[in-house]
């Protein structure tokens, strides 16, 4: 179809064309419709688009300027669909709080945003003075960090790209807006956001902007905890992050130093043919994309440098590395604000990593009664994510998948292995003249013998049970 019939779908305007410069081919005009087109249709698909229409058409009436940009338009040119849609506009914040019939917050006035809560939803847009006293978009677009990010979008004028923020998503590169090292400067936490794109769309990010990023990692000392956090996590998550971190693992360690002495750290064991840190990096490439297992993975082995001792036999031998790797990441994530549920399901994976597969039911049934049957679940996937970072050993595997089935069995057969489970109850050790400390003692006495297949877990059988061998 010709662009006249998308003009008379209704899906382009004719002024898209304007944006284009005197002597672009035919090739760079129908690749800017493409993109137009492309755009409008995963916009229309979001719940909030018709809203942020509304908005800009509001303040186009009222003779300002406004555009969508950012993430909106970067995710619908990638087939992504947008969260949310920002507003930017040469409309003042007391212009914007007094021009709208909605309820107007101010929700960081000092930047120059108001949230516009709209009627028929159930949060706001956001909509922004164009930045640092900018009179243009397109001064506006040149202080953002990205060229992806500093793409604006207009209903009647399509795309307006001045930093070629397409190109670079068309070739998949991270570039920097301008002078990236002033940009850097202006918010250090751009830094980590370049790795996270990186890492989180498959880019590779360019040489100058690469440059940057390493010569000015030190600013990042200066980001509150809380925010290096969010953004650290949402790198490790992607699924780039083994070479986003093996290329920057320089810029991490600024925030977390312990990972440098695992860098280029030979094992000199046989079970191993990476160093520590490649070892590290292909565990959390291997493993799910939950923030706990990849935490976990970039934790695990921490603390094996420190650790390391070469045996007589010629391997080396990381004794008690899981503890201590434990005890280590505990420091950095109390000094990174992790949540206490977050932080004590990752320290329990990592201390408890190099725990033997189970090779009976009773010994699944006696981990589950110890870690509880959630932990182990978690713990037994984190484990094959461990293995695969290893030398191939088929017979390791083989106890692994073993250990897998005897799981999955024994959480089919619905065993009693928690104190709830039991059939008696402190009321029966009541009953039975025991008090105290002695009523949790003899609970978990029972609770083991039925674990153990020593006694059926029937009110009789354990009573009976207990009076015969409790004060044996």
């Amino acid at each position: 179809m010709n662009p006249h019939g998308l003009y008379a779908l209704g899906i382009l305007s004719p002024v898209c064309l304007p944006f284009h410069q005197p002597g672009e081919n035919t090739s760079d005009i129908l690749s800017h419709l493409y993109f137009c087109v492309k755009i409008y249709i995963i916009m229309r698909m979001t719940k909030h688009y018709q809203s942020a229409l509304e908005i800009i058409d509001t303040l186009n009436r009222n003779k300002y300027q406004a555009f969508l940009v950012g993430g909106c338009v970067r995710n619908s040119l990638m087939n992504i669909k947008p969260d949310d849609y920002d507003i930017a506009t040469n409309a003042s914040v007391q212009e914007l709080e007094s021009l709208f019939d909605y309820r107007t917050i101010g929700s960081g006035e000092k930047h120059g945003t108001v949230l516009v809560l709209v009627d028929d939803v159930d949060y706001g847009l956001e909509v922004t003075t164009f930045r640092d006293g900018a009179q243009t978009l397109k001064d506006d677009l040149s202080h953002r960090d990205f060229t992806i990010n500093a793409m604006a979008y207009h209903p009647s004028e399509g795309i307006i790209d001045y930093f070629g923020g397409t190109a670079d998503i068309r070739n998949k590169i991270i570039r920097g807006v301008e002078d990236i090292h002033a940009r850097f400067q202006e918010d250090p936490l751009r830094i980590l956001r370049g790795l996270r794109f990186a890492s989180t769309f498959g880019f590779d990010i360019e040489a100058e902007t690469s440059q940057a990023i390493h010569e000015l990692a030190g600013l990042l000392s200066y980001v509150a905890p809380e925010r290096l956090q969010k953004e650290l996590s949402k790198i490790i998550c992607g699924i780039n992050a083994e070479k986003v971190l093996q290329d920057f693992h320089d810029v991490i360690a600024v925030i977390i130093p312990e990972i440098s002495p695992m860098v280029g750290f030979e094992q000199h064991n046989s079970h191993h043919y990476l160093d520590v840190f490649a070892h590290t990096l292909k565990v959390l490439a291997s493993s799910s994309n939950s923030p706990v297992m990849r935490w976990t993975s970039l934790f695990h082995d921490i603390a094996k440098p420190e650790c390391f001792f070469m045996g007589p036999d010629g391997q080396g031998h990381f004794y008690g590395h899981d503890l201590k790797s434990a005890e280590v990441a505990d420091k950095i994530m109390e000094r990174l604000r992790f949540d206490n549920k977050t932080r004590e399901t990752i320290n329990f994976l990592v201390a408890k990593h190099c725990v033997s597969f189970p090779v009976s039911k009773k010994c699944v049934r006696r981990m589950i009664m110890k870690f509880g049957l959630e932990n182990v679940k978690i713990l037994r996937e984190f484990q094959g994510y461990d293995l695969a970072g290893h030398v191939f050993n088929a017979q390791e595997w083989e106890k692994y998948n073993e250990a897998e089935r005897l799981l999955h069995e024994v959480e089919d057969e619905n065993n009693c292995l928690k104190l709830r489970d039991l059939a008696v109850n402190g009321h029966d050790m009541i009953a039975l003249g025991l008090e105290g400390r002695e009523i949790g003692r003899a609970l978990n006495f029972l609770l083991e013998a039925v674990v153990d297949e020593k006694v059926n877990n029937t009110h009789d059988e354990l009573l009976k049970f207990f009076e015969e061998t409790f004060y044996l």
